[in-house]
């Protein structure tokens, strides 16, 4: 399992190792919907996995554009007053983290 390096900046891009491929993530917050949504491109040869993917609490981020690379979720790590709410603007990195497991860390 690996939790990715997610800030609140409002734009942001990284790269990171899932699996044995390299990918560039871009984070944005979208104000006019009120949601943070990820680009997953190919490091190395630049083609995108997907784009404008909502980070949004309880689903498989990656199940609909390449459930081959594992599973992407969303968490909420707040107490449980505010469990289950969606990130909003400064929430991304602090109160929900993603993380990523591996197709052998998924239980069949």
């Amino acid at each position: 399992m690996i939790t990715l390096p997610l800030t609140s900046d409002p734009y942001r891009t990284f790269t990171t190792v899932l699996g044995e491929v390299r990918y560039r993530i871009t984070t944005r917050w979208n104000e006019r919907a009120s949601v943070w949504t990820a680009d997953f491109i190919d490091a190395e040869t630049d083609v995108p996995l997907a784009r404008s993917i909502p980070i949004v609490l309880g689903a498989d981020l990656l199940k609909s554009f390449c459930p081959k690379i594992g599973r992407l979720f969303a968490i909420d790590m707040a107490a449980e007053l505010e469990h289950g709410t969606e990130a909003g603007v400064d929430d991304l990195g602090n109160r929900i983290k993603v993380v990523w497991l591996a197709p052998d860390e998924v239980p069949e």
